[in-house]
């Protein structure tokens, strides 16, 4: 063998290690650990859903190296967590209810809306199937001035109650019932377990009860009844007075507008993730019917979703 040929050999197998190395190299960049090992914080609301969904996200990212901590935050205080970045991402703003804040945040700069979550959220005027026999116009939301005082309680008078979600949770249902001019009062629930157990006392029973209830939830799948009917929603509604349903509207995940620059692979997880409402009804249920721990729940779900969410962690 001359040199030369020697000389060709060992270049050849400079040149086959050197491709192997880049192999390993791409390999390692594309499975590295997390860019920061800064917390990212998850901003949990007060209501069963987001303890899900915000566990979940959690644990996946978990799952990639992050550190990650979920905070108990309100409707109104996760935009400003978002804002000066104590809040990474949040995994549910409910643009039926909550699209007056989030817009104003994203006007700051400083927050970003990262997709849907796949739900679609929904905020209505709920009754038990029952109370129909006693107010036979219902659906029809004429009805309930004439029936108003089977709603009442001591606390409202002669005025029908409705009872709605905690007040730091928005949607303009003051302006609503004044437009529409309802004899009802609201009373807000301190909380969605108050209210959930206030519904399900009156549904037990059976004693009238007028509710704010949404989908995608458990509760209207648990408990035959049925939603008023408002005048449809119309863009202009809002500009007179909200006397109309309230929209329809997807369920959307934002970010702080810097967490894509320090968590890109993070912030890709976030936007790749969603659920369905069936699902999300159903997982609510587990907790709130059948006494299932949020581990349990939020477990089984990553144990059932493997093929979803391994793409969405590579």
């Amino acid at each position: 063998m001359s040199f030369l040929d020697v000389v060709r050999r060992m270049r050849g197998g400079v040149a086959a290690i050197a491709m192997v190395a880049s192999c390993f190299a791409g390999s390692s960049i594309a499975n590295a650990g997390p860019e920061s090992t800064d917390p990212i914080v998850i901003g949990q609301q007060d209501w069963t859903g987001s303890t899900i969904t915000s566990n979940i996200v959690k644990k996946l990212l978990e799952k990639m190296g992050y550190n990650v901590k979920v905070v108990p935050v309100d409707a109104t205080a996760v935009f400003t967590g978002l804002q000066t970045g104590d809040v990474t991402f949040v995994t549910e703003i409910w643009m039926s209810s909550e699209a007056d804040m989030a817009e104003a945040s994203l006007k700051t700069g400083k927050t970003v809306e990262i997709g849907p979550t796949g739900l679609v959220g929904w905020d209505r005027y709920w009754y038990p199937e029952y109370v129909k026999a006693k107010c036979p116009g219902l659906p029809d939301w004429k009805a309930l001035n004439a029936c108003a005082k089977l709603f009442a309680t001591p606390e409202t008078g002669d005025k029908g109650r409705l009872l709605l979600n905690p007040e730091d949770w928005g949607g303009n249902d003051d302006e609503r019932i004044k437009t529409l001019g309802l004899n009802f009062q609201i009373v807000h629930a301190g909380s969605e377990a108050a209210l959930l157990a206030q519904v399900k006392a009156a549904y037990q029973r059976k004693q009238p009860i007028l509710a704010w209830l949404y989908t995608p939830h458990w509760a209207p799948l648990a408990y035959k009844g049925e939603f008023v009917d408002l005048p449809p929603y119309t863009d202009d509604c809002p500009k007179k007075g909200f006397g109309c349903e309230k929209k329809a509207a997807p369920i959307v995940k934002f970010a702080n507008a810097d967490a894509e620059k320090k968590w890109p692979k993070a912030y890709a997880l976030m936007k790749s993730f969603t659920m369905t409402n069936d699902e999300y009804g159903h997982l609510t249920g587990e907790i709130a019917n059948e006494g299932k721990p949020l581990d349990t729940v939020v477990d089984g779900w990553i144990a059932a979703n493997k093929d979803r969410w391994s793409k969405w962690t590579q």
